[in-house]
C-alpha cells in the first residue's frame, strides 16, 4: 500500500468535513480508476500483502483494524493465502473467505464489515463523491457451491431520505450483488449460480440477474452516480471495468410502497456468507484487493 497516496487522499478528506462534501474535480485523468473516478481511498483498503494477516472471530476484529464481524456472527474461517492462478498481478496475498455456523442461529448468514468511513474519514461517502466500490471475488467450481442458498454476499449499508419512515429513522438500505445457487424454479429457471441483487429486505423483492457463466475470477463493483442511482457490475477476469459491465441499476427494482432510494450517503462495506443449515463449513471465495474510488481532487487543486 502506497502510504503517500493515504496521508494526501486522508488530508484532503479532513480539510473537506466541515461541508461534508468533496469538491468535484477539474481536468481529472479519467483513465486513473474505475468507470472515470479518479482518487483511490487506499486508508479504507485492505489488499492482504502482510503475511500475519489474521482475524479473531472471538474478537470480531484484524490485525489491521480494518475488518470486523457484525451481531449476526463473524465468519469463522478466515486465511491470508496465495491467489489463484489468473488474479491481480503482482498480487502475493487474497484473503479465503469460509464460515460455519450455528445451526440454531437465523438467518445462516455471518459477516464481515469493512470499518467505517466516519471513524477514518471523519464522514461518510456522499453522492458527491460518485463513489465505486470494487473487489475480486474468486469463485470455486459450482459443484462445490452450497446449494440452494445465497452462497456470499458483496454488499454496502447505505442511506437515503426516501427510506426515512417507521422503523427506519435514518433511512438505511442494503444495495447487494449475491452470488447464490438456486434450485431449478417452477418458471423452468435452471438450477446452478446466478447473480441475485438486493436493495433491502421489505424495501424491495431481490432481482434475479440471471445465471453466472463460470467460476474463476470475477470484478465486482458497486458505484452510485450524482443522483445517488446504484449501478452493479460483473465483469470476468480482474481487467478494468467498462459500462458494458453494467448489469443491473436501483431504478429497476419495483419498489414496495413505490419507493426507489437514491443514496445521500454509505456508511461501510461487508460481506456476507450464508451457510448450510446443518452447519458444514462453507466452500471457499477469495477476495484480493477491496478498493474505493471517488471523483475529487488533490489538496491545492490540480
Amino acid at each position: 500500500m502506497d502510504t503517500g497516496i493515504c496521508t494526501k487522499v486522508l488530508a484532503a478528506l479532513i480539510a473537506g468535513v466541515g461541508a461534508m462534501l468533496l469538491p468535484l474535480p477539474t481536468g481529472a485523468d479519467d483513465a486513473a480508476g474505475p468507470l472515470g473516478r479518479d482518487l483511490r481511498l487506499d486508508v479504507l483498503c485492505d489488499d492482504f500483502e502482510r503475511e500475519d494477516w489474521a482475524f479473531d472471530p472471538a474478537a470480531n476484529s484484524d490485525t489491521q483494524g480494518y475488518w470486523t464481524g457484525s451481531y449476526r456472527g463473524a465468519p469463522r474461517r478466515l486465511e491470508r493465502v496465495v491467489p489463484p492462478a489468473g488474479g491481480l498481478e503482482g498480487s502475493r496475498g487474497a484473503l479465503s473467505l469460509r464460515t460455519e455456523g450455528d445451526t440454531d442461529a437465523h438467518p445462516n448468514q455471518d459477516d464481515l464489515i469493512n470499518r467505517d468511513y466516519t471513524s477514518r474519514l471523519g464522514r461518510t461517502l456522499t453522492r458527491a463523491d460518485r463513489p465505486v466500490f470494487m473487489a475480486r471475488i474468486w469463485m470455486p467450481p459450482f459443484e462445490e457451491w452450497t446449494p440452494g442458498a445465497a452462497n456470499v454476499g458483496f454488499r454496502h449499508e447505505a442511506r437515503s431520505q426516501q427510506m426515512v419512515g417507521p422503523g427506519n429513522s435514518v433511512g438505511y438500505y442494503y444495495p447487494s450483488i449475491w452470488l447464490r445457487h438456486m434450485p431449478a424454479g417452477d418458471d423452468a429457471t435452471e438450477a446452478g449460480p446466478r447473480w441475485y441483487l438486493r436493495i433491502g429486505t421489505g424495501v424491495a423483492p431481490d432481482e434475479d440477474a440471471g445465471p453466472i457463466p463460470h467460476a474463476g475470477w470475477w470484478t465486482l463493483a458497486l458505484a452510485f452516480d450524482e443522483d445517488g442511482v446504484g449501478h452493479y457490475y460483473a465483469r470476468p477476469g480482474v481487467g478494468p471495468l467498462a459500462p458494458e459491465h453494467r448489469i443491473w441499476d436501483t431504478t429497476r427494482f419495483r419498489p414496495a410502497e413505490g419507493m426507489n432510494p437514491q443514496m445521500d450517503s454509505v456508511a461501510y462495506g461487508f460481506f456476507s456468507l450464508g451457510y448450510p443449515a446443518d452447519g458444514r463449513l462453507t466452500p471457499p471465495f477469495i477476495l484480493d484487493d477491496y478498493e474505493v474510488w471517488i471523483v475529487g481532487q488533490e489538496p491545492g487543486g490540480r
